[in-house]
């Protein structure tokens, strides 16, 4: 068995218990290729060269924990 036939019931699964979402692993993979998304584990990062880069990681990714939970505020003005 290849390795993606072993992540994607296991993203599936996950999916599932953080979301209360049932997918299957076969729509769960084709909804990540039709988004440009991959199930497989990335080998290697790469870092921005930005001396910012923290700070404006920090800010975006701020808007997604209030999602997790229902909740999507909009940036401070």
């Amino acid at each position: 068995m290849s390795a993606p036939e072993i992540a994607l019931p296991r993203l599936s699964r996950q999916v599932e218990h953080e979301l209360d979402l049932r997918l299957s692993p076969e729509t769960l993979r084709a909804l990540l290729a039709e988004a440009g998304l991959s199930h497989q584990r990335t080998r290697s990062w790469q870092w921005s060269p930005d001396p910012d880069f923290c700070q404006k990681a920090e800010r975006v990714l701020s808007l997604y924990a209030p999602a997790r939970y229902g909740r999507l505020h909009p940036p401070a003005q």
